[in-house]
């Protein structure tokens, strides 16, 4: 067997080994007995050779996430290349996006809007982006300036209110249906529908390929801000943004060689042997092709939220992963399985230079949790706050399937802390000179996967947005998962030390 550098630090990784370079020496240590003959052998046959791989990593993983080299194509991230290969969007036409509806009230000033929403897209790179073709390989590609694309359409001579309301219905819905090409963009764009000088509909949308839920955040705060200006007649002033996600792309690409070096081998043996997590549909359903997407809100209240988050401080955890610890804990008994495979979603920003930055950022970390019914609710809660700190460390911004190609999971729980509170029950005012209400709520399109859950920490409470194919799942059936989390968090306040097999009332 042919040894090199790379192949040499991965099996010292594997077995727990560090390895680093001081004052150029190589320096090692390791558990007693851990390092084989065979591979002390090939270190020392190999010495120089992996003191230079070893600096290029140090290097590479000190490396900010810095300004890139204008005028070249930018490579894609590895969720952006995940995102394509699963849609097929290159071949595809589709807005496939994240999409927004705003009623404002009050004295809108139209051309102040348009230049707010002009403002944001200059001012982020993401949202002039397209995608390049290069002989067969995808890129993205930046235009130097950027105008919204915004419909205005005027409403406000409708006789009849309720037909009024119908049409601005179906104005909406066809905007949300509109295609775009993500070779030719615009990536973004707008519709604003008047009903009268006191009343907007403003609706946006984001190719999802640039953006993630908490770039909408970002949109919106910009945007107003920035409107808030405008009407004040001051010059548009925020905070410079340090990178834009073009530079994250490259940073990315620059270190994947590093990131390889360094965590491939503990993801190669945390998910060796892992096995599809499938979850049940239910027996009777014809599945189609083109199914009708369901949802459902749990809802567990001011009290009970109350006291998980008590339990999460005591337990000297995050709030996160007392949530998923109930979620685990039901999908494994649902799913029949006690080596569950799941998809941990949070919003990606691990440095501050991505917090204001609107980009698909999002991360999807895998874990993979044994769940006994023997287990305690503390055993499970301990065993994936780990978990998750060990995917954590080894972070792999959605690497992970290209070394472990045959992953594959329907179970999988979205975290986003704040932006359900602010986007579905924000109310609140422009400032002066006019002040406006105005009210913002995401649109919910059809799901690909049959199975999605989404949960938010808001100021009433934690609460769960179910996304499912109701051609394969019955209501009941969700109801009956949502009323299953409701019962299992009880039972972890009531006694976190209870063994699972001892619940009763499932």
């Amino acid at each position: 067997m042919i040894r090199d550098s790379r192949s040499i630090l991965s099996s010292l990784y594997r077995c727990g080994a560090k390895v680093w370079v001081e004052r150029g020496l190589l320096r090692i240590r390791a558990p007693k007995g851990a390092i084989s003959a065979e591979d002390l052998a090939a270190m020392e046959s190999l010495r120089e050779e992996i003191i230079r791989a070893l600096m290029n990593v140090q290097c590479a993983e000190r490396t900010p996430i810095g300004r890139r080299t204008p005028d070249h194509p930018v490579p894609l991230t590895a969720l952006q290349s995940r995102f394509l290969a699963y849609c097929g969007m290159v071949r595809k036409r589709t807005f496939g996006g994240i999409k927004t509806v705003t009623r404002v009230r009050g004295p809108m000033r139209i051309n102040a809007l348009r230049s707010s929403l002009d403002a944001v897209q200059n001012r982020h790179e993401s949202l002039r982006t397209r995608v390049v073709e290069v002989d067969g390989t995808c890129f993205q590609d930046v235009d130097e300036m950027g105008s919204c694309e915004i419909d205005i359409l005027d409403l406000s001579r409708s006789s009849a209110m309720r037909d009024t309301e119908c049409e601005v219905s179906r104005l909406v819905h066809d905007f949300l249906e509109t295609e775009a090409d993500i070779r030719v963009g615009p990536l973004f764009a707008g519709r604003l529908i008047k009903l009268s000088d006191q009343d907007h509909v403003l609706v946006l949308a984001i190719h999802h390929f640039v953006s993630d839920a908490v770039s909408v955040d970002i949109l919106h705060r910009e945007m107003w801000a920035l409107y808030k200006q405008e009407l004040c007649r001051s010059a548009f002033s925020l905070p410079e943004l340090p990178i834009q996600f073009p530079d994250y792309a490259e940073w990315q690409a620059k270190t994947y060689n590093a990131w390889l070096i360094r965590h491939a081998s503990y993801w190669l043996d945390r998910l060796s042997g892992a096995r599809a997590t499938e979850i049940p549909v239910c027996d009777g359903l014809i599945q189609v092709n083109d199914p009708v997407c369901g949802s459902q809100s749990i809802e567990f209240g001011a009290l009970l939220s109350g006291e998980l988050r008590n339990l999460a401080q005591r337990e000297q955890t995050l709030l996160a992963l007392v949530v998923l610890t109930l979620f685990v804990v039901v999908m494994a008994r649902w799913c029949d399985k006690n080596d569950l495979l799941l998809l941990f979603q949070s919003n990606g920003r691990f440095c501050p230079e991505l917090e204001n930055m609107i980009g698909f950022v999002t991360t999807l970390h895998w874990l993979r949790v044994e769940v006994n019914w023997t287990d305690t609710f503390e055993d499970i809660l301990k065993r994936v706050t780990g978990e998750f700190y060990s995917a954590y460390d080894h972070f792999d911004f959605d690497r992970v399937p290209d070394i472990v190609p045959q992953l594959n999971t329907e179970v999988g729980l979205c975290w986003a802390p704040t932006r359900g509170e602010r986007l579905m029950n924000g109310v609140w005012m422009a400032g002066s000179p006019d002040q406006l209400a105005i009210e913002t709520a995401p649109v919910l399109t059809p799901e690909s996967a049959k199975f999605a859950v989404y949960a938010f920490d808001g100021v009433s409470g934690i609460y769960f947005l179910v996304r499912y194919r109701a051609d394969i799942f019955l209501r009941s059936t969700i109801e009956r998962f949502g009323t299953q989390m409701l019962h299992a968090a009880k039972h972890l306040v009531l006694d976190p030390s209870v063994r699972l097999c001892e619940i009763t009332s499932w």
